[in-house]
């Protein structure tokens, strides 16, 4: 919605024309839907990264074409460019790991490479950034939920989730089984797992001490092994 405004930072000063790395199968559909252009990194006025999937094939037929299948060599080749440029480069996820715990390609990996590369201009707008939690206030207000109600953030990343949540004053179900299950000794949980397994408590207790020296202090409010609607 911020994106489609684009009335307010960090989306007011990006421009119409980006460079999508994507999730590959509904990038044409969020593209079009934000009223952007998905053109080849030359012409790009900013770099848009929602998935690390594939990277939107630009041209006369851009959207009719199929993704090209992301690597890691087109993806330096796109920030070289970026970087000469100056591009903004907006990460609309910036988590680093993925839930089944592999060193899959993430948003929030791209920014630190592009980061360490030498730009400045990167853009944050998930979880633990603020402009998540501001977007969600804004959506329970209109629903007439207002400040002092039970309100819980759930998620299973103790460096998004969670201390995303503590910054924002906001009380956290931390869920064992996602990005951490190993970590916790414990096999991860998901739509066809049979039963949640809790993690030892030493275990817990170990990972959650050790979060906390690095964090001053942040704890999630609650924890769970894990979570299904």
């Amino acid at each position: 919605e911020g994106l489609k405004a684009g009335d307010a930072p960090p989306f007011d000063d990006l421009g119409a024309r980006c460079f999508v790395f994507g999730n590959g199968e509904d990038d044409e559909d969020y593209v079009h839907g934000c009223g952007k252009l998905a053109t080849t990194i030359d012409q790009a006025d900013f770099v848009l990264a929602r998935g690390l999937f594939s990277m939107l094939r630009a041209g006369p037929d851009a959207l009719r074409q199929p993704a090209q299948p992301y690597s890691a060599k087109g993806e330096e080749e796109v920030l070289e460019v970026a970087l000469q440029k100056g591009l903004p480069l907006l990460v609309a996820n910036p988590d680093t790991t993925r839930p089944d715990g592999k060193d899959s390609p993430m948003p929030g990996q791209l920014a630190k490479r592009f980061q360490a590369m030498g730009a400045s201009d990167i853009r944050l707008v998930g979880k633990p950034h603020p402009l998540i939690y501001e977007a969600c206030r804004g959506i329970l207000a209109e629903a007439g939920i207002g400040e002092g109600a039970a309100v819980a953030a759930v998620g299973d990343s103790l460096h998004h989730d969670v201390l995303g949540a503590a910054r924002n004053g906001v009380d956290s179900v931390f869920v064992c089984g996602g990005v951490h299950y190993q970590e916790l000794g414990i096999p991860q949980s998901g739509p066809e797992s049979v039963e949640a397994v809790e993690p030892a408590a030493e275990k817990l207790q170990e990972l959650l001490d050790s979060f906390a020296e690095q964090h001053d202090g942040v704890r999630p409010t609650h924890t769970l092994a894990a979570f299904r609607l």
